[in-house]
Formats: C-alpha cells, sequence, structure tokens
C-alpha cells in the first residue's frame, strides 16, 4: 500500500523559481509533503545564506549541494543532479520535476497514490516541450512514447526511478536521434517501454507554451514553463506563474 511521495527538482541560479515552488507547495499540501532539492547551482553563483534559511523555517524540506562549475554538459549536470537527489529518496514514490513545473492539481496525492495502488509504476507528463522539436518525435516514434513519461514532471516506483542514471552525454544525444531516447532521463523512459510497466503520460497542446499538462479525464496537472531557469527566466515568467498558481 502506497501512502507517501518523495518529491524532487533541481535547483539551478534561479532561487526565485525555487521560493515559487514552496510557496506553490504550501498552497496544494500545508506542511504535508516531502521535498527535496538538490543545488546544482555553479559554485560561484550559490546562496548559501538562502537555502540555510528555507531548511531551518521548512523541516519537511531537505537540501543537498552538488559541486559544479561550467565544465559539464547540461544533460550531464542536470541529470547526475537528479541521481544525486533519487539516491537519497526515501518514500516508495518519487516525483523528479523540473523547477519551472509547477503542480496545480488540488488532490494531487490522492490522484497520483490511487493510480500507484492500482498497479502503475510511472504517470507523468510526454515529450512535449511546446515545440514541433518534441512532438515529431513522438509521431515517429510513438512505440517508445506511448505511457512512458519523461522528467519534466513524472512520478516513478523508486525500483523504476533507480533502474539507470538520468544523465545524457552530448554524444549521446546525436547517437539516438533515430529513436527518440534523447532528453534527460531517456534511460528511464526505455526500461518503462522494454520492460512494458504500467504507465500513463499527461498531454498538452502542441506548439504551444507553456505547457499545460492534462490527464485522461481532462484535469489539469500542473503547467510547465519551459526553461524557465535559464533561457526564458525573466520577471514576467515570474510574474505569469504567480498568476496561474493563485488563479487555479
Amino acid at each position: 500500500m502506497f501512502d507517501r511521495i518523495d518529491y524532487l527538482t533541481i535547483v539551478y541560479k534561479n532561487y526565485d523559481l525555487i521560493l515559487l515552488q514552496i510557496e506553490n507547495f504550501k498552497k496544494l499540501f500545508g506542511d504535508d509533503f516531502n521535498l527535496l532539492l538538490v543545488d546544482n547551482t555553479p559554485n560561484q553563483f550559490k546562496n548559501t545564506e538562502l537555502i540555510k534559511r528555507i531548511e531551518i523555517e521548512n523541516p519537511n524540506i531537505r537540501i543537498l549541494n552538488r559541486d559544479y562549475d561550467f565544465s559539464e554538459f547540461d544533460g550531464v549536470s542536470h541529470g547526475h543532479a537528479i541521481d544525486v537527489g533519487v539516491k537519497n529518496c526515501k518514500s516508495d514514490i518519487i516525483c523528479v520535476f523540473d523547477s519551472d513545473f509547477f503542480f496545480l492539481h488540488k488532490n494531487l496525492n490522492k490522484y497520483i497514490l490511487d493510480l500507484f495502488n492500482s498497479g502503475y509504476l510511472a504517470v507523468g507528463c510526454e515529450f512535449n516541450d511546446g515545440t514541433s522539436a518534441s512532438t515529431d518525435y513522438i509521431d515517429s516514434y510513438p512505440e517508445n512514447f506511448l505511457n512512458a513519461p519523461v522528467c519534466y514532471a513524472a512520478f516513478y516506483h523508486k525500483d523504476v526511478a533507480n533502474s539507470g542514471t538520468f544523465k545524457i552525454e552530448n554524444s549521446e544525444v546525436n547517437q539516438n536521434r533515430s529513436n527518440g531516447y534523447i532528453e534527460t532521463g531517456w534511460r528511464i523512459r526505455k526500461y518503462i517501454v522494454d520492460n512494458d510497466l504500467k504507465g500513463m503520460t499527461w498531454r498538452a497542446e502542441r506548439n504551444q507554451r507553456p505547457c499545460f499538462f492534462k490527464n485522461d479525464t481532462d484535469e489539469i496537472i500542473g503547467v510547465h514553463y519551459v526553461a524557465g531557469s535559464h533561457a526564458n527566466y525573466n520577471q514576467k515568467m515570474l510574474d505569469d506563474l504567480k498568476d496561474i498558481i493563485y488563479k487555479s
């Protein structure tokens, strides 16, 4: 019987997003949540004082530090940070989500726990970042994506999350274009596909950002701003997300 979920996200420079995530978690769950943050901010940009304050003020939030500089490919850096987090999760269900993915479903924990208690082992977003660059892969290789979520936001049984590394090398991105296994965490998705595990993917409108992901009963699960911790970060993004969160 599943009864707890560990939520895991990665901090990359943008502490504003993390503070907003904490606001949103408290709005959704009160104090009844487990959140693990891995600070993957390059060492010279880390805000250690803020991190300490977050931990002191929030006993249900744990923060792990990863020493990091700019020498790594982003798929290696981000993927390894997720690996560190997964290894430190304690619950049987682990949710890996991007720092710019915000959950909006008001009964999220019950919804997920009910699915896992009925036999699901992976539930989350389809491979859709709001551009045809992603969804063209779904159209070309549907058998590699059907019911196999990607880690924009995905809930995994702990054995699934620990089945392989989330890292991807730059060389692998190029090598795997022929089958669509090109994203951070692709090995986890391939494990789900190869073992025919019971999974579910939420869908979003194509070629539209931000991406609002909905389940099979048309309920909004969450919104993915996409590249919100780096390329698309600005004050307007924060204002847009706050508006979405507090009107949901």
